[in-house]
């Protein structure tokens, strides 16, 4: 499902929210992302060159470069990342509002999801970190597992697309919908709101068409 999850993060880059949820979005991305010290600073590698392009974007910060695309190098972290939320123990940490889990929401699932027929996974850098997430998903109403070895939260297929919808990303969750309704042989029930031409291309870049 690599179509999915690229339209996803393109729908995360691109989505209007309040300059609070915002700044929580890239923070936690930043903290699910994988990330190296380099020299006294930080270096952030994505899958997504559009998402690196939307980090620096959205930083607004003069020494921050991209030294190859994908990468974000951050040269004074605890300068440039203290607002987005990075301690200076090296910690993340957001706040606890219902902005804040919709903020930590985005940024995790931004940086980390993986689906399947069986539904979303979103790895994560740690056990507090996987807590964390499964707690803030909770408080949008989004029910999670754990998962261990690696740290995962996930959630079940039947309720993927209304996740994805309550984090802002209500494209991508019919799109899962419309995937896991073909993989079923559920296809015609949704015919009248999803172009079959439109089906089949999200079936095969899936792999579910054989």
């Amino acid at each position: 499902m690599d179509e999915l999850a690229t339209a996803l993060r393109v729908e995360l880059c691109r989505i209007s929210t309040s300059a609070r949820v915002r700044v929580v979005h890239l923070g936690a991305l930043l903290a699910f992302t994988p990330s190296r010290r380099v020299g006294g600073g930080l270096q952030f590698e994505f899958a997504h060159q559009a998402t690196a392009r939307w980090v620096l974007d959205t930083l607004v910060e003069p020494t921050v470069c991209s030294p190859r695309p994908g990468v974000v190098h951050v040269p004074r972290p605890r300068e440039t990342l203290r607002q987005y939320g990075l301690h200076e123990d090296g910690r993340w940490a957001f706040g606890r509002g219902l902005v804040e889990a919709e903020g930590i929401g985005r940024g995790a699932v931004h940086a980390a999801s993986r689906f399947t027929r069986h539904g979303m996974k979103v790895y994560c850098p740690s056990v507090p970190m996987m807590l964390t997430l499964a707690t803030v998903l909770g408080r949008l109403g989004i029910e999670t597992s754990l998962l261990d070895n690696p740290a995962r939260v996930g959630v079940r297929a039947a309720e993927t697309a209304e996740a994805l919808t309550r984090l802002g990303a209500a494209g991508a969750g019919e799109r899962y919908q419309v995937m896991r309704d073909l993989s079923c042989g559920g296809a015609l029930t949704r015919s009248s709101v999803v172009d079959r031409r439109y089906q089949q291309r999200f079936l095969r870049a899936a792999g579910m068409d054989s």
